[in-house]
């Protein structure tokens, strides 16, 4: 035993790597004046300094592991000291640590779009708040999108993500539904449970919700959508759909979609992509986003035909932008080999800042994928949407553009006579989606302040949604 400061304390021997653990009272008020970059995965350096008085230290908050050859840290764990530590630089500016889960690191640009949009509108909002995304491609994601990137399927990586983060988004996108997958389903409920299990802020982050068929997956995801500390949704209608659910509408906020944060790149990159792909760029262009989906023998043939009437009619080229290229680049391959009019395939990796400003050199869009009519709005380009889904109905509607072309009813005609009308009144149709663009930044931008409130112990209602 020691004496410091005229009481006892343990003589542990100092942390191997901060050297100031123990020793004289100078030594002793000082602390662990750096953090153990060996135990904290996130490498926090000795930039979070936060000087600490004797008194903690005499419980033994301080202390060297020898067994485990790792500083005190978890001797804190019962603390709100090591938190301070961690997060406070020297400056006192506060870090926040934000987990977000998603489908990200897949290939999927409207997922890497969201992703990109909430990274961007937190830079603006929020920027010493700290991002780490959950990804299937953890390296790929942390370089695209410049921010700390885990396994989504490592349990150990999301266990101990969670665990030292202030808050765990999920979101956006179309999480929480299972028409494409109920595994999916569970696997993001399963991680927005175990938030709430260990204790963490949980926020819903501009989701489209539903739908949900299964009626034992519908009950369990009520169950756990209802733990949550705050629910955005992008839409009217996911609102609607929660509210059915049994989940109090007045704790669901309608923002928009955080891809509208997204800053399109430079014209010049876009061109360069569509001369690369061949592209003659002096003519009217329509963009194609479609994808696999069923019944194919059914309406793949009425959408070839319509569109090579409308192009045709127009005096226009065709260009496939595949959204995924898993999904999409063999479909749109396709139907480009059947059409008459000129037609080309985008088969370059883009992301998510070339994707809309891409679509920006196009004059008309005619999209399934619904991130495609998300880009086209952003830069002010008409759409036809031909709806596979609610969302693309949803999202339809919010925007102003009226009622898509429903795809288990498509005819060649209707379809070719949609993308005339809209060619023809292009000018207005453009100013329109421009003002609405501009609405649904301002309220994908007011996802961040109530994730704010939420980590600085403020009611989500007491923020101010744009809508």
């Amino acid at each position: 035993m020691c004496q410091t400061s005229n009481k006892r304390v343990p003589a542990w021997t100092p942390c191997f790597v901060c050297r100031y653990c123990f020793g004289d009272e100078r030594q002793t008020r000082l602390g662990c004046a750096a953090a153990c970059d060996r135990y904290d995965r996130r490498s926090i350096y000795s930039q979070y300094i936060l000087p600490y008085t004797y008194a903690y230290y005499a419980f033994g908050l301080a202390c060297y592991h020898r067994r485990t050859r790792r500083c005190c840290y978890r001797c804190f764990t019962g603390f709100d000291i090591f938190a301070q530590i961690r997060k406070t630089k020297s400056g006192g500016v506060q870090i926040s640590s934000i987990l977000i889960s998603g489908y990200y690191g897949l290939g999927n640009l409207g997922d890497e779009a969201v992703l990109a949009g909430i990274v961007a509108s937190f830079s603006e909002k929020w920027p010493t708040a700290e991002i780490t995304a959950m990804s299937a491609d953890p390296e790929a994601t942390a370089e695209e999108h410049d921010i700390k990137s885990i396994s989504r399927m490592n349990g150990s990586d999301v266990m101990s993500a969670i665990k030292n983060s202030d808050l765990v988004i999920s979101g956006g996108g179309s999480l929480l539904q299972d028409v494409t997958s109920t595994r999916s389903l569970i696997y993001y409920l399963s991680v927005m449970w175990l938030a709430k299990v260990l204790s963490k802020k949980l926020m819903i982050y501009a989701q489209g919700v539903g739908p949900i068929n299964c009626r034992f997956s519908r009950k369990i995801a009520a169950r756990v959508i209802r733990g949550a500390d705050a629910i955005t949704v992008r839409d009217a209608d996911s609102k609607d759909y929660l509210a059915e659910m049994g989940i109090d509408p007045a704790g669901v906020f309608v923002t928009a979609d955080p891809s509208f944060v997204v800053k399109p790149a430079e014209p010049q990159e876009a061109d360069s992509v569509l001369a690369a792909s061949g592209v003659e760029i002096g003519m009217p262009l329509i963009c194609v986003a479609v994808r696999r989906w069923k019944n194919e023998l059914v309406w793949l043939p009425n959408l070839v035909k319509g569109l090579n009437m409308a192009a045709s009619s127009i005096g226009a080229g065709v260009v496939f932008v595949p959204m995924q290229r898993d999904n999409d680049l063999g479909i749109s391959i396709q139907i480009a080999s059947e059409l008459s009019s000129p037609a080309w395939v985008v088969k370059e990796k883009l992301s998510p800042r070339l994707a809309v400003a891409l679509i920006g050199r196009m004059s008309l869009v005619l999209g399934m994928r619904l991130h495609s009519l998300m880009f086209a709005s952003a830069v002010g380009v008409p759409f036809v949407a031909i709806s596979y889904d609610p969302k693309v109905s949803a999202f339809s509607k919010s925007v102003g553009a009226g009622k898509p072309l429903a795809l288990e009813s498509l005819t060649a005609d209707f379809l070719a006579d949609r993308l005339v009308s809209t060619w023809k009144n292009r000018a207005t149709i453009s100013a329109s989606l421009c003002a609405a663009a501009l609405e649904m930044k301002k309220a994908a931008l007011s996802n961040v302040d109530i994730a704010r409130a939420l980590v600085e112990g403020r009611e989500p209602a007491e923020v101010q949604i744009s809508q």
